[in-house]
């Protein structure tokens, strides 16, 4: 290979046959090649298209500095070199000939050949981790875990792994009894478990406030499931993996408008909405299909967009594909063959996963026109929580902000920590992938699951948790007396700054220029700035959330002064609602001062809660920094045998 070609690596099958030796070989070919087991990472992390030498140097510096070292005598050793005979000066060129010897093997490809879609980048990958994400809800666990057993029983090779983000350890004894009951392995992290991974990461020179903030959080404040969610991200390094939450249950079903084919967009969220009185509505309209769920993920995760799109033709060549909103970057990320499909998300049946109703007001028809039929349909629109959302047909798109209630995920790279405290991780978790990754792309199945959470009827209780207002009381009073007089007045979370907002805004500012630096990179430079907002003078951070505040504010009354001019026509119950919140905003920015969030005030206070939120975003900024380092760690851990979750 000459010194200007640029390549990237085909994929290949690999064993361990020992944690120094393992065995790789060309998915079309039978040679077999043993090598020292450090240089399998050094050959996998080239899926960009560079140089053999810019390939070395950027595995090089996102190793510390125990994988340096691995990796000098692991190259040493396949050049038949000693390493008394090492010399600093020679460290590239030693790189480089190690990467020429697997490209004289096969195991490079150059762009052009790539783009023919000949090698699809991972052409017979299974998911081999489904992983449960539970807290407090052992009758739901039970459930969930059964359900996802059951779907999964002709499958030859598949973990289920349950994080536990509980104070205590009931969730073991169901899942040794559905262990013995179904005869499937089983593996467990609850909070000794990760304490144990922590100190395992620890000793290989991650600092353990890092690891303590990523599996745990700060000073005890919950709910801390983007740390539970972070368990799961250093368990499955290297895999084809499923998250779902434990309220949800294996049902599948089509979309009700399914259709062949494949639907192109440039990245927003293409889900339709159909709202139900009551559950049994609900999943009446979506029949149970005999389908194996993790294998409708596997497809799209398994091979480049280029390759699924390929496939879809070969397969039904009649099908559509629809590109009415593909734009122009894309459609070369796609025609190049470096767009990769990295998550995969189902839609559901059952409740919306929403603890504010006021995105039914940005809906488009038919569920508008629908929404606004009578003053008693749209009074029961904003009681009912029960929805079918989905997809018509697949449609792959660039990253947008997601829900994790059920996500497959190609975890061969990677990809950003969860923010580890409070909610809308998941959301931040979409956003930056979006922001710090390049050419990735998430794919929305027509097929959907069950979300079913015990105890949720309607939106009352959750906005009372946020605001502490009743208004149960004053929804059922106007549904009783049959109007809604001024309009339903929604005591969302209009007005607060959670970190999500933070991190989201600073991140877009951040990573503002088009950069094609690698996701480490941008991680760390991201990072970086977050470290410095943290570390700020508290006034000019607490300045920052202000000023942050009044753009939120700003934007959330332009959108709905919007709405409400883009349909003067609407029935005055309708107007009166949107009016209500237009006055809600104009209120806040009379008083720009943000609302602290419960869960926050509950842990540290009125006096606390600014230095704790500092904190969080100073700390959120170091696990962004050190994250390929925890990665690196973690990978290296994982071929010891060494993982968040063990076995039951």
């Amino acid at each position: 290979m000459n010194g200007t070609r640029k390549a990237r690596v085909v994929p290949f099958k690999l064993q361990y046959i020992s944690p120094e030796r393992v065995a790789i070989w060309l998915t079309k070919g039978e040679e077999l090649t043993l090598v020292p087991s450090p240089l399998e990472p050094f050959l996998s992390s080239c899926v960009e298209f560079r140089t053999l030498a810019d390939h070395a140097k950027s595995h090089w510096s996102a190793l510390n500095s125990r994988g340096k070292i691995s990796l000098i005598k692991a190259s040493l050793e396949l050049l038949g070199e000693p390493l008394f005979r090492f010399e600093k000066h020679r460290l590239m060129g030693i790189l480089n000939r190690v990467l020429e010897i697997f490209d004289r093997k096969g195991y490079f490809i150059d762009k052009k050949d790539w783009a023919t879609g000949i090698f699809p980048r991972f052409p017979e990958g299974l998911i081999t981790t489904l992983g449960l994400m539970t807290c407090d809800r052992v009758s739901n666990l039970r459930r969930a875990l059964e359900s996802y057993i059951k779907n999964s029983r002709t499958r030859k090779k598949v973990e289920f792994a349950v994080f536990d983000d509980s104070q205590n350890r009931h969730a073991l004894d169901i899942l040794k009894e559905l262990k013995g009951k179904y005869e499937v392995p089983i593996l467990y992290s609850g909070k000794e478990e990760k304490d144990r991974y922590k100190q395992a990461v620890n000793r290989e020179g991650i600092p353990e406030h890092i690891m303590d903030f990523c599996l745990f959080g700060l000073d005890g404040a919950r709910p801390t499931a983007g740390a539970n969610r972070n368990a799961f991200l250093l368990h499955t390094i290297g895999e084809l993996a499923f998250s779902a939450d434990d309220d949800t249950v294996c049902r599948v079903s089509k979309s009700p408008l399914y259709q062949d084919g494949i639907r192109l967009g440039s990245g927003e969220n293409q889900r339709r909405f159909w709202q139900f009185s009551n559950l049994e509505d609900a999943l009446e309209s979506v029949p149970v299909e005999n389908m194996d769920l993790l294998s409708l993920h596997e497809h799209v995760l398994a091979t480049n967009v280029q390759g699924l799109l390929k496939n879809q033709h070969e397969n039904n060549p009649r099908a559509e594909f629809d590109m009415a909103s593909l734009d122009r970057k894309m459609m070369e990320m796609i025609g190049s063959g470096a767009a990769r499909t990295l998550v995969s998300l189902n839609g559901l049946v059952g409740d919306v996963a929403s603890s504010d109703p006021s995105f039914l007001l940005y809906l488009p028809d038919p569920f508008r026109e629908k929404l606004l039929e009578s003053e008693r349909t749209f009074l029961s629109a904003f009681e009912s929580r029960h929805f079918v959302e989905a997809v018509p047909r697949l449609t792959i798109s660039r990253p947008f902000p997601m829900m994790t209630t059920f996500f497959g995920l190609n975890h061969r790279e990677v990809v950003p920590p969860f923010f580890p405290l409070f909610s809308n991780e998941d959301t931040l978790f979409g956003t930056l992938i979006g922001m710090c990754m390049n050419e990735v792309c998430f794919a929305s199945l027509p097929w959907i699951a069950a979300h079913l959470p015990e105890g949720r009827s309607g939106y009352a209780r959750d906005w009372r948790d946020y605001q502490n207002l009743p208004m149960a009381q004053e929804i059922q009073q106007a549904s009783l007396k049959g109007s809604l007089y001024g309009g339903i007045d929604f005591p969302e979370t209009l007005g607060q700054v959670q970190p999500y907002d933070l991190i989201t805004s600073e991140a877009a500012v951040v990573m503002a220029a088009e950069k094609k630096l690698p996701t480490e990179e941008n991680l760390r430079i991201l990072g970086l700035h977050l470290k410095d907002l943290g570390s700020s003078p508290s006034r000019e951070f607490e300045s920052s959330l202000r000023g942050l505040n009044v753009a939120m504010v700003s934007g959330q009354l332009e959108g709905f002064q919007g709405l409400y001019d883009q349909h003067p026509k609407s029935p005055s119950y309708w107007k009166k609602t949107i009016r209500l919140k237009i006055d809600k905003c104009r209120d806040i920015l009379r008083n720009p001062d943000p609302v602290i969030s419960g869960a926050i005030l509950k842990r540290w206070g009125a006096q606390g809660w600014l230095e704790a939120y500092q904190r969080m975003i100073f700390r959120y900024g170091e696990l962004l920094v050190a994250w390929p380092d925890v990665i690196s760690v973690a990978g290296d851990l994982k071929r010891k045998g060494i993982r968040p979750a063990v076995e039951i």
